[in-house]
């Protein structure tokens, strides 16, 4: 059962539709000096945008993300080359390259902070928030994001849910399914406000 409260962030499950789901990122060469482009800790699993300005930040709440933080590669003041599953915000790297699942027909797991009943997952149009309460893992590079079940409407948010996860990873009561009564369960869910959805001559990140 999912008794503990150990979120991952968003980590990609499936695709959409009918295409083959290749849960491949894009890359995003990024132009900055001394981390002024990146200038916050990114982790494995969290939703991220560029703001106007070319800045690549976490997605919070009712923020539009541009997709999903999946590493990132660089090469360091030493001079040598870095691959790593988090970006240290602020530092002195160039050649940095940006992985980031960005397609918004990808769907995710995700961990909720409580269980969503029925009647909520039967009603295919709520949509939720997603945040972080601690920042991500600095040892494993995983973010710390989650599902805020307890903040579902129908009005705009970042996440919109599909169903429970069904997925073996210890955290399920019967093989490949969620248990209602689980503490902390694992959904799945699309990004309902993906940026790439709002396609206008100007583009609000809020």
């Amino acid at each position: 059962m999912a008794t503990t409260f150990a979120p991952r962030g968003l980590i990609p499950c499936r695709k959409v539709g009918g295409g083959a789901n290749s849960t491949g990122t894009v890359t995003w060469d990024v132009l900055m000096t001394i981390g002024d482009k990146m200038p916050n800790n990114l982790y494995t699993g969290d939703p991220i945008f560029i703001d106007a300005g070319g800045t690549i930040s976490n997605a919070i709440t009712f923020v539009k993300p541009s997709g999903v933080f999946q590493g990132c590669s660089y090469v360091d003041a030493s001079g040598q080359q870095q691959y790593k599953k988090m970006w240290t915000g602020g530092v002195c790297a160039t050649d940095v390259k940006v992985h980031v699942q960005a397609d918004p027909a990808q769907t995710f797991y995700i961990q909720s902070n409580t269980c969503v009943s029925n009647g909520v997952l039967g009603n295919r149009v709520m949509n939720v928030p997603a945040t972080v309460s601690t920042s991500g893992d600095t040892v494993t590079g995983d973010s710390r994001y989650f599902m805020v079940a307890t903040s579902i409407t129908v009005s705009d948010n970042m996440l919109r849910i599909i169903g429970r996860a069904k997925f073996d990873t210890g955290v399920s009561t019967t093989t490949g399914v969620i248990s209602d009564t689980d503490a902390f369960p694992w959904y799945e869910v699309r990004i309902n406000s993906h940026r790439d959805n709002y396609v206008t001559t100007t583009v609000s990140t809020a």
